[in-house]
């Protein structure tokens, strides 16, 4: 890199920061909002020395698997060290985002070959992404998990390019992003599928593909085994898949629910009058009250057990009602539309500019130049989640961390578009991918 580009990589990672700040200065949460509340309540319980531990409806601190793992010992690690409160944890949500920045700049130069231009397009984008910025001022775990996710895909590509002893490095950190967001449980199986369909462009992909699988959930079996010692259960990561497979079935008349939590209403009793809670009929009423009330009684895993029966059962009832929620779900996946209720502004301009950028990243992504091997990985990324959040509930936050992938793509089609029409710039010599 030339001084020049250096400095203006200085400019874009200081205003990604900038923006972040005076957005959690005057923005940021400053309660305990949706399921924040839980990541919180069980960080303090870490930072007191309790383990990871949830308090049950009578007070009691009991063992937990619910949620996420790593991102409540970020959390507790900030209120042990720094006793930070909500400020502080959204301020360093906004330096690791900064980092996720720095990053998403290797990325996409690596993947032009060192293209110098694509990386500053692909960073600039990524610090001004609006959903990236409101991210920072909340106390979920969107931030902390496009940080995880960015750093597996630019492992993942090394991974792909040198030999199987790398492999077995990716799969460790494999684990750990699983043990970040327990959504990616399967997506060794994926990524190992995909080096099957690519391996004609990738050398020894059988070993690299075993020994990746193998050691992802080899970093996970510690874990695993906690959860069987102390829950009494074979829990692999989370007893919270439970809730978003038994809210994405549409148990509400068709209507998706975040949660078993969340309230449903008849226009005969109209107890909330709120455009967000579904009228339904009085069968399915009292159907789900009743549920509500036997989980309040259960513990986390029969809660799950018992969530997960009851999604099987709903789409036993209803296939077709199913079926039809699942191109819904990849919507509102991608664009925030689609929902039950008329979409706000912000999620019109978020469904706008995600359009451009999946439009451009599907241009880039079809570019024969550029790293085989990112594409292979981000290919597998976006095809697993879109199949994953048509499975069980679905919103657009669950969509940021692969985000940047899709601003990588995005970045270097537009970089090889002003390429052809204005000629390429030529790199410094002696310039090589980062």
């Amino acid at each position: 890199m030339d001084r020049n580009s250096k400095l203006w990589l200085a400019a874009i990672l200081v205003m990604c920061l900038l923006l972040r700040l005076a957005f959690v200065f005057l923005f940021g949460d400053s309660e305990i909002r949706s399921d924040a509340a839980v990541f919180y309540q069980i960080a303090c319980n870490i930072a007191d020395g309790n383990g990871f531990s949830a308090n049950t409806y009578l007070g009691e601190t009991v063992p937990s698997a619910h949620g996420y793992v790593v991102y409540p010992y970020f959390l507790a690690s900030l209120l042990y060290l720094f006793d930070a409160g909500f400020f502080g944890i959204e301020v360093a949500h906004a330096i690791i985002d900064t980092l996720c920045c720095l990053l998403v700049f290797c990325i996409a130069r690596r993947f032009t070959g060192g293209g110098v231009q694509a990386g500053l397009f692909a960073s600039f984008a990524f610090a001004v992404y609006p959903p990236f910025i409101f991210s920072v001022g909340t106390v979920m775990t969107e931030t902390f998990n496009t940080l995880v996710m960015t750093a597996l895909v630019f492992v993942l590509i090394v991974a792909v390019r040198r030999d199987w002893r790398y492999s077995a490095l990716a799969g460790l950190f494999m684990g750990f992003a699983i043990l970040s967001r327990p959504a990616l449980l399967a997506f060794p199986l994926a990524l190992a599928l995909t080096l099957f369909f690519s391996r004609r462009q990738v050398s020894s992909w059988l070993p690299k593909a075993a020994v990746f699988v193998a050691c992802s959930y080899l970093a996970i079996s510690p874990w695993t085994a906690r959860n069987y010692l102390l829950l009494k259960s074979f829990v692999p990561v989370t007893t919270n898949f439970g809730m978003p497979f038994w809210g994405g079935t549409g148990p509400a008349d068709g209507v998706c629910l975040g949660g078993p939590g969340y309230p449903v209403d008849t226009k005969e009793r109209n107890l909330y009058d709120h455009h967000l809670v579904p009228y339904v009929s009085e069968q399915t009423y009292q159907k789900i009250t009743s549920l509500q009330k036997r989980l309040t009684k259960m513990n986390e895993v029969d809660r799950d057990n018992a969530l997960k029966r009851e999604a099987i059962k709903e789409i036993k009832e209803h296939p077709g009602r199913y079926i039809t929620l699942m191109p819904k779900k990849c919507v509102r996946f991608w664009f925030n539309l689609w929902h039950d209720f008329p979409p706000s502004k912000a999620s019109i301009v978020v469904a706008v500019v995600n359009m451009i950028l999946l439009t451009m990243a599907a241009l880039g992504w079809r570019q024969k130049t550029g790293d085989s091997a990112l594409k292979w990985v981000a290919f597998s990324a976006a095809a697993y989640h879109t199949a994953i959040y048509s499975i069980i509930y679905s919103t657009v936050r669950f969509s940021y961390p692969i985000m940047p992938l899709v601003i990588i793509f995005a970045a270097a089609w537009l970089s090889g578009l002003l390429d052809k029409l204005y000629g390429k710039v030529e790199r410094p010599a002696g310039a090589d991918a980062a």
